[in-house]
């Protein structure tokens, strides 16, 4: 049977060896503090760089579409040139056809005025 001093002295060593384990504990505790705290600044951090990201791809958006918006402006105005200038053409298409005839007829109608009024 052990002795009183043994007793004690495996008592002493049990609890030296739970409180070892104690500190063990702790400094895993400790660790796991720092690492969620890291980790939340980390969560942070890129929240933050997320947001720039979103910002600069909403702001590249816009000017996207105010870019499509002055191009096919642009494409409208052009189609009505284009349309204006079809409309001239056929104006003056027009008119050159009647100016030839004008022409035609005063060509035959010149001469026969001049053998009426100066006959011989």
């Amino acid at each position: 049977m052990p002795t009183q001093s043994e007793r004690l002295t495996d008592t002493e060593k049990r609890l030296e060896a739970v409180a070892g384990e104690q500190r063990f504990q702790e400094n895993i505790i400790l660790r796991n503090e720092t690492i969620i705290s890291e980790l939340a600044e980390l969560s942070y951090n890129l929240k933050a760089r997320q947001d720039v990201f979103d910002e600069r791809m909403l702001q590249m958006m816009k000017q996207l579409q105010h870019n499509h918006e002055d191009i096919e402006s642009l494409r409208r105005e052009q189609i009505a040139h284009a349309t204006q200038l079809e409309a001239k053409i056929d104006t003056i298409n027009n008119s050159k056809f009647l100016l030839i005839g004008a022409i035609s007829v005063i060509a035959f109608i010149v001469p026969l005025i001049v053998h009426i009024l100066f006959p011989g």
